[in-house]
Order: structure tokens, then sequence, then C-alpha cells
């Protein structure tokens, strides 16, 4: 797309259109802050690293043992920039008899809001294949999380069930089974269901049914109360779904801004057309993965 110029915006230079509809669309509200733990820096790139568990007392027996942990993986945050501009030619802005073009310029924002959000979305559409270089190299949900300690056994946080009441049961006692770097047994309880709009009847009735759900049993239904629900229209698959710990979820799934949506304008004196710009940097990434259980449906 080029220059928005006067020769093909006809209709917004006439005088006797009784509305022009732009921006109809209710916007979708925003997700990100409350998937993220959102950080501003200064800094060109940022840097964790982990340390491990430390390992039990023994038996005192005249001189005190060592325990020492051992270090764990470090985590690199790069910052990607995010651009855009519109082009609009002076005589277009000057004749637009129904003041619309200068209202597309401040969609600018509108635009950099949306692309946060796919960006944030797709880390957990991504969940499943995305393999990073640093940390343990694994994708966020893996059936091969190492430990850096050696002797520990690898373990899993991705699973096939589909989603039932049932199901957020098998997938809690499977969380409350994660283990520290040297298989030790962690608290991790699950509260949060993060699910596509397809599943959010099911996970509504999971939640608020007083009874088991879907069964003929008077039993009261264990699951009311205990869970949030996030139904995020941009998680991409239809049947995938994940649980979290959102505390945790908050400390260890990051967002740095490092730049945050800057809007200007740059002028052309030679071809009276006006540039408006924006413009943004960014980057995401996540130090652990025990906050988060994620279901892989075919």
């Amino acid at each position: 797309m080029g220059v928005m110029i006067a020769a093909n915006w006809p209709d917004l230079l006439e005088t006797d259109l009784r509305k022009v509809y732009m921006d109809q669309y209710n916007r979708l509200p925003m997700v990100v802050p409350d998937m993220f733990n959102v950080i501003s820096t200064s800094k060109p790139y940022e840097k964790d690293s982990g340390v491990g568990d430390i390992p039990d007392h023994s038996e005192f027996t005249g001189r005190i043992s060592v325990v020492e942990p051992e270090q764990a993986y470090d985590k690199t945050y790069t910052f990607t920039e995010y651009a855009a501009q519109m082009q609009i030619q002076r005589r277009l802005k000057d004749d637009d008899m129904n003041r619309v073009i200068m209202r597309y310029p401040k969609g600018l924002a509108t635009s950099a809001n949306r692309s946060k959000e796919k960006k944030g979305a797709n880390v957990f559409n991504l969940a499943f294949t995305y393999e990073p270089t640093d940390g343990d190299g694994a994708e966020l949900c893996a059936s091969d999380h190492d430990s850096n300690v050696a002797s520990t056994a690898s373990q899993s946080n991705e699973g096939t069930y589909v989603f039932s009441a049932t199901n957020v049961e098998n997938v809690r006692i499977a969380m409350a089974d994660f283990r520290s770097d040297i298989g030790e047994i962690i608290s991790v309880v699950p509260d949060t269901m993060i699910l596509p709009i397809n599943l959010e009847q099911t996970g509504w009735e999971t939640i608020n049914s007083k009874g088991k759900v879907d069964t003929a049993e008077n039993n009261p239904n264990f699951h009311k109360g205990r869970y949030s629900m996030v139904v995020w229209k941009r998680l991409s698959d239809s049947n995938n779904w994940f649980m979290t710990e959102i505390e945790m979820q908050k400390e260890y799934n990051l967002w740095f801004n490092r730049i945050p949506n800057e809007f200007f304008q740059d002028k052309d004196s030679d071809t009276m057309v006006g540039k408006y710009l924006s413009y943004y940097r960014c980057g995401t990434g996540w130090l652990e993965w025990r906050w988060l259980m994620g279901q892989l449906v075919s």
C-alpha cells in the first residue's frame, strides 16, 4: 500500500454523504497484562540466571556435611523492533469533507496494541512447537524438560487430555507432582484455566456448577469456585488448553517493554505528503516452566 491520495478517496470529498462508517467494531480487551509480568527496561537486552534447590540435611555424626545447590539455566531476552506508518496527501487531508482521514493516524495505537496481543498469544500458540536456544532448550510445554542436575529425571508439562471436568482434575494432580531440579516435591497449585472461546461454556460449567459436572450423581462439584478462567480469542487452536498457577506465571512469564509505543509525524515538503509513524520495541520469554501445563489435543 502506498500514499493515500485524493484520487483514490473520492467519496470523502463529497459533501452530501449522511455518514461515513469507520471503526464500528468493538475491540477485544487486552489480555497481555494479565498473562505476563510486564517490565520496563532501559537495557539493550536482559538476562536471568536460575539457581538450583538446596539438598536435604543429613545426620550429624561429628562433622557437618556440606550441601551445595547447582547453577541452573540462563535466559536472555532480546527486543524486537516494530513499526508502521501511514502516508496521507496534503490535498486529501484538506478536502476531506467528512473529517475521516485524520482519524486514521490515531488508529496506529489500535494497530500497535493488537500486534502486541498477537505476540503475547503466540507464547501459548507456539507452546508445543517453539524451542528456544537458551534455558533448558525445550518448548514451554514439553515432555522432556531436563534438569541442570544430571541425576534428576526429565519432567513433562505437556499432555493430551480433552477438556472436561474430569481432566481438569487429572491435570491438577499431574501439576502437583512437578519436582524441583533435584527431584524434590514442590508446591504448585493451579488456580486458572486458559481456554479458547470454543471451550468457554464447558469451562464455565466446570467451575460454577453446584453438583458434579455431567453426571446424575448428587455429589458436590469439587471444582466450584476453585479456579478462575481466562478466555482468549487469540488462541489459535480450538481444542488446546492450559492450566496455570497465576501468581507463579506472573513471576516467570515475562514481557519487556524496551521502548513503549511512540507516535510521531514527519512532513515531506517536496511531495506534500504527511507521514504518521508508530514504533515500539519489546520482547518476551519465560525463565521457568513449572507454572504451566498445556494440553495438545488432536
